[in-house]
C-alpha cells in the first residue's frame, strides 16, 4: 500500500511541477509561487520517503511519468477545439 502512496504523491508532485512550469512562462507570479512552494514540500515528503527504502525509486519513477503524461494530455485537451 506504501508503494500506491508514494506512486500517488509523485504524481500529484508532478502535475504540480508541470503547473508551475505553465504558469512561470505566463509570468503569473502568485500561481507560480504556490505551486513552487507545493512542489518543495512535496518534494521533501517523497525525499523522506525513498532515502528509508531504495525500492521506492520505482514508484517515484512511474508517478513522475503519470504526472507529466495527465498534465500534457489535460493541457492538450484544452487547447484543441
Amino acid at each position: 500500500m506504501k508503494y500506491v502512496g508514494v506512486f500517488a504523491l509523485v504524481a500529484f508532485l508532478d502535475f504540480m511541477w508541470a503547473q508551475y512550469i505553465k504558469h512561470t512562462a505566463k509570468a503569473n507570479a502568485l500561481k507560480s509561487a504556490s505551486y513552487s512552494m507545493t512542489v518543495y514540500l512535496l518534494g521533501c515528503l517523497v525525499t523522506i520517503t525513498y532515502v528509508e527504502d531504495h525500492k521506492m525509486m520505482i514508484p517515484c519513477a512511474l508517478g513522475a511519468f503519470a504526472g507529466t503524461y495527465i498534465s500534457a494530455k489535460l493541457e492538450k485537451q484544452k487547447e484543441e477545439p
